[in-house]
């Protein structure tokens, strides 16, 4: 039971890395930004609803303490999934936006220090050091192209990293102060979640952006259907209650670096499903990032 929370985590990094897959194969099926993300959430509700209803209905009720909690944590999370969403559909390379992403350890320091006056010992910096290094070997940045021009959407995919590790510190400063059930955070979140997604989509279409249109889309074949119900369900739930069981008793530096070994189911998923091959750099990357967790 010692390890049971790191366990959590590590099972949210391989669950995450769904996302890559599903994204792949939804771009496939020309799926928009708008939509891609709306029915992310509106499974992730269903789902979170129908387990509550039969396991958690009575925890369901909310204080007003939790709440507000809830309203910052629902607000991080939704400009986090928007943010990478768009850097992605703006142009920015693949392995780009996930080494500017994956910077979020660095975020963290910062921020947990603030919110929750804490900063990791020297061994959880070599960790993160050593993580975000090999993230980088990982995805051999040094061939990746305009990797040092700042465009708009690497501006977004640097801001998912700062809200990505903000949103980590903060729940985990949430799971600490109040006594909110995972499953109900998970369902208020995205709920709340929804609203703020309209509204950036109104507010982007109405100065003119017209990246992320606000039309909810039905006209669907099975196979995209079924690829929302598993986004929702292994790229949003499973991830998502396992961080926030886990977090009220793991250190958010913990939870950043095992976080970290999802880029590593990435490139091994990429390998078996799509025939990507496997070079040496990617696994020194790979062997580097299990290292790291091992450290913490």
């Amino acid at each position: 039971m010692k390890y049971l929370n790191h366990f959590l985590v590590l099972t949210a990094a391989l669950s995450y890395s769904s996302l890559s897959i599903i994204y792949v194969l939804l771009n496939q099926q020309k799926i928009d930004a708008f939509n891609l993300v709306f029915y992310r959430f509106f499974f992730t509700i269903a789902i979170t609803l129908i387990i509550a209803f039969f396991f958690f209905r009575k925890t369901l009720k909310l204080k007003r303490k939790e709440f507000y909690y809830l309203l910052v944590n629902a607000a991080l999370l939704t400009l986090g999934i928007i943010s990478y969403a768009l850097s992605v559909y703006m142009g920015t390379p693949i392995a780009k936006a996930i080494i500017l992403t994956y910077s979020y350890p660095l975020t963290i320091v910062l921020v947990s220090y603030i919110l929750l006056r804490e900063f990791p010992r020297p061994k959880q910096l070599l960790a993160i050091t050593l993580s975000f290094i090999s993230v980088l070997i990982l995805f051999e940045f040094w061939k990746i192209k305009s990797l040092w021009e700042i465009r708009t959407g690497d501006l977004l995919a640097i801001l998912n990293s700062l809200v990505y590790g903000s949103d980590i510190v903060w729940v985990t400063k949430m799971r600490r102060d109040t006594n909110i059930n995972p499953i109900t955070a998970v369902i208020y979140n995205f709920i709340i979640g929804t609203f703020l997604l309209f509204f950036v989509a109104f507010l982007l279409t109405f100065f003119g952006l017209r990246v992320f249109i606000p039309a909810v889309k039905t006209n669907f074949s099975i196979l995209v259907w079924i690829l929302l119900v598993v986004l929702g369900l292994t790229g949003t739930v499973i991830p998502q209650l396992s961080v926030y069981f886990a977090s009220k008793k793991l250190k958010p530096h913990v939870t950043s670096v095992l976080l970290l070994t999802e880029p590593v189911w990435v490139i091994i998923f990429g390998w078996l499903i799509f025939g990507q091959s496997l070079s040496i750099w990617g696994i020194i990357g790979a062997i580097g990032i299990i290292f790291s967790v091992l450290l913490v």
